[in-house]
């Protein structure tokens, strides 16, 4: 929506619809029940929309040989059933935010630090660069140019990793709707990011004094190795100088494990996409499969509006459907009146 106003707005009216339609309709779970909103009062939570879904495009009238024509008659006229029977479906259209607020989760300390940063930067620009490129990204609005925009001249080159790194994140969650963090996959819809439910949509905050914590992890680790060997009446003329020369390493726990694997197949995945082009959307067999639904659509619709219309010796056109029969000057005009 463009602005709040503009949604407030388009939920009151579909509101007020479904409460005419209703009161229309006669339903008999709703006799007796004022549901009209009074003036001042909040819309409900969650919408209750009564949809007719008979046809996707509207159409009443049944077609029973394929070519327009009208059921069989059997005794009076009045007697024979033109009309599709009606289907009718409830949508649910939420009016609030699915979320009081957006999905926040922090990062381990191995993650957070410093060293990993630099790392991630890096495969993190890869991955955006490729997707960029495979998903033809206009000119002047990738990856790159919006860092070029952000820091003109040489200051990119003064720029922190960490920086880069949460500016290429928070593109590839708004342009390719890709989770960088949560197993570096991307959401099929924005949809899915905007009600959360694809990784896509929580944002990620890394952990304060993350090497710090590191520091503090390996000192106890060579510690405990210290006092083990000391047990063991083991001796070492450098033992005392252990704790203080350890140094931040992020340990190789399963959460890191998974997102190493996780990026390495992101960017095994990037190099298949650049290798078959930006001309594959999906792969090669989901590519044929949905070019041969589409060559038969076609297809079938050319034969379809070729069962619905009459063609006449002077090159005009007529509408086959019973309910119809329009005459039309020529084939094209039928045309575009049967596809409506």
């Amino acid at each position: 929506f463009p602005s709040s106003a503009a949604k407030d707005a388009m939920l009151e009216a579909l509101h007020k619809a479904n409460e005419e339609a209703e009161r229309h309709h006669h339903r008999d779970s709703h006799r007796g029940d004022d549901r009209r909103r009074r003036k001042g009062e909040t819309l409900p939570r969650i919408l209750d929309l009564d949809v007719d879904c008979t046809d996707v495009y509207g159409r009443r009238e049944v077609d029973a040989d394929g070519k327009g024509g009208a059921p069989p008659t059997s005794g009076k006229k009045k007697d024979v059933d033109t009309k599709l029977p009606t289907k009718r479906c409830t949508v649910f259209v939420s009016t609030a935010m699915l979320a009081s607020s957006q999905p926040v989760s922090v990062l381990s300390a191995a993650v957070s630090s410093r060293e990993r940063i630099s790392q991630d930067k890096v495969d993190a620009t890869t991955v955006a660069e490729t997707l960029d490129e495979v998903r033809e990204i206009d000119g002047g609005k990738g990856l790159t140019d919006l860092l070029f925009l952000l820091y003109p001249g040489n200051e990119l080159q003064t720029v922190d990793d960490e920086d880069i790194l949460d500016i290429t994140i928070a593109y590839l969650r708004r342009v390719h709707l890709f989770s960088f963090y949560n197993g570096c996959t991307a959401a099929i819809g924005v949809a899915d990011v905007l009600s959360f439910s694809h990784p896509a949509g929580t944002i990620h905050l890394r952990l304060r004094d993350a090497d710090e914590i590191l520091t503090k992890m390996a000192e106890e680790k060579a510690n405990q190795a210290v006092s083990a060997m000391a047990e063991d009446g083991e001796e070492k003329e450098d033992s005392g100088g252990a704790a203080e020369d350890a140094k931040p390493v992020a340990p190789k726990d399963m959460l890191v494990t998974r997102l190493n694997d996780s990026i390495a197949k992101a960017l095994e995945h990037g190099k298949v996409l650049e290798e078959q082009g930006p001309s594959c959307l999906v792969d090669a067999e989901t590519d044929a499969i949905a070019h041969s639904i589409e060559v038969a659509e076609k297809e079938t619709r050319e034969e379809w509006i070729e069962n619905h219309g009459i063609h006449d010796e002077d090159g005009r056109a007529r509408c086959s459907f019973h309910f119809c029969r329009k005459l039309f000057k020529d084939k094209a005009f039928l045309h575009k009146h049967l596809l409506k």
